[in-house]
């Protein structure tokens, strides 16, 4: 157990970067997990939550007071509070990795909703979802502008094909938007939950916690039923392919399901270095190799999802390790 001036050191440290999010939102993700990472640690070690309760609260009233704007106020809190509050949640409960993230996902999507709506309260007088984002697309597309500049003197103008400053900057800002979304639910929701996961456990053996109950990352899997998901949206993407509203959100469901099976095959292919002995050099090379090549356009993301979806349908796990004769 902590002693108390840790946990205020503890709680003041996710305070602070929930405050520094607010300053520096580029930062926003590893802040995130920092944040929630010390966030759980107190949560852990707190036998009551009136202290959480209280610091959280303080927090966002201070944030309030000095920017008078609820949504930034919400965005310093949710730094911190969904994802630490399921971390910890999910220790004392003794809860695996896959529950773990489902928890972490939905406190995250449900603290996201929320700074989106106030978003639109604050930006626009008729919640118009347009008039809100105005001034983003305004910002996006100067920055798509620089862009094009910066394409049509250094390199060749093909990849840019006829297409005007003005066209391509406000295509990309519509690509960028509509994506949106996906691109959150995976970089600051499911990527800072499981950087965020397996930080806490570093932790926690560190300051003397018993941590023997967290899952490893070799059994992060995905249910049946989540493959099943996978397909079903897919198989929709094709069907209304020729109506936007629905397509794009289709569209987005398939892009998080593509990256969470894909983290399940890295989980995999660890479980069979693993099996297999490798040393930790090689293991180190292989996923650096592969991660790097899922950032190029390789198409690798789909490969690795595809191999996560078959491990959910076929449990190769349990074929490994009967032997590659039993596959």
């Amino acid at each position: 157990m902590l002693k108390n001036y840790v946990k205020i050191l503890y709680m003041c440290i996710s305070c602070f970067f929930g405050l520094l999010t607010v300053i520096f939102p580029v930062f926003i993700l590893p802040f995130t997990i920092i944040a929630s990472v010390s966030f759980a640690i107190v949560l852990v070690n707190e036998k009551q939550p009136y202290f959480l309760i209280g610091m959280t609260i303080f927090t966002f009233i201070a944030v309030l007071i000095f920017t008078s704007s609820v949504t930034t106020s919400f965005l310093a809190v949710f730094t911190f509070f969904p994802i630490g509050l399921s971390l910890g949640i999910s220790y004392i409960n003794k809860s695996n990795i896959n529950k773990t993230v489902s928890l972490s996902f939905i406190f995250s999507i449900i603290g996201m909703l929320i700074i989106f709506i106030f978003f639109i309260f604050e930006n626009s007088r008729g919640f118009s979802i347009e008039e809100a984002f105005t001034p983003i697309k305004s910002f996006l597309n100067t920055v798509f502008s620089a862009y094009f500049n910066v394409l049509s003197q250094n390199m060749d103008t093909s990849i840019i094909g006829n297409m005007t400053e003005t066209d391509f900057a406000k295509q990309m800002t519509a690509v960028l938007l509509e994506l949106s979304p996906a691109l959150i639910a995976v970089y600051l929701g499911l990527f800072a939950i499981i950087c965020s996961y397996w930080l806490l456990k570093f932790m926690l053996k560190k300051i003397g916690n018993d941590a023997k109950n967290m899952s490893v990352f070799t059994t992060l899997t995905i249910s049946k039923t989540g493959a099943v998901l996978y397909f079903i949206s897919l198989t929709l993407s094709l069907l209304f392919a020729d109506n936007m509203l629905i397509s794009s959100i289709l569209y987005n469901i398939t892009f998080i399901f593509s990256y969470v099976f894909a983290y399940s095959s890295l989980s995999l292919i660890g479980f069979y270095m693993n099996y297999k002995n490798f040393s930790p050099y090689i293991k180190i090379f292989v996923f650096i190799t592969v991660i790097g090549f899922c950032i190029l356009p390789f198409g690798l993301i789909n490969i690795l999802s595809v191999l996560g979806v078959s491990d959910s349908i076929y449990n190769l796990r349990k074929r490994i390790t009967k032997g590659i004769e039993h596959l």
